[in-house]
């Protein structure tokens, strides 16, 4: 669903309150990180590798959906694993000037990172 200029998971705008995230967060992309983020333990009770097939597997399938949904519309979904927390996705509209993770991903040297990007249509 789209609100507050963001695409969320249906459900998930109730995380992105402006009052609430708008103080905390410095754009649109950290709020829909932050309002669209599912941990896959959650949903899934089984070991940390399998929670994170899951979540690469769940991640593929909202990728098709976002292309369906929003054509003209460039995404860019996350897929983090540590062992804390296991298999976390995210997902965000790609936009100008505005990043959610690092450039270098070398940088998180506790978690894997797998980054889908979302292209949007040609027409």
């Amino acid at each position: 669903m789209e609100k507050y200029g963001c695409i969320f998971h249906l459900g998930f705008e109730t995380n992105a309150r402006p009052r609430n995230t708008r103080k905390l967060l410095a754009d649109k992309t950290g709020i829909e990180c932050f309002a669209n983020h599912i941990h896959i333990d959650n949903y899934v009770k089984t070991h940390s590798i399998g929670q994170l097939e899951q979540g690469i597997l769940f991640a593929n399938k909202l990728a098709q959906q976002l292309r369906l949904s929003y054509p003209r519309t460039t995404f860019r979904l996350i897929v983090s694993h540590n062992n804390r927390d296991g298999a976390t996705i995210r997902f965000h509209k790609l936009r100008e000037n505005e990043e959610y993770l690092a450039s270098d991903l070398e940088r998180y040297e506790d978690e894997a990172i797998c980054v889908l990007t979302v292209l949007r249509a040609n027409n």
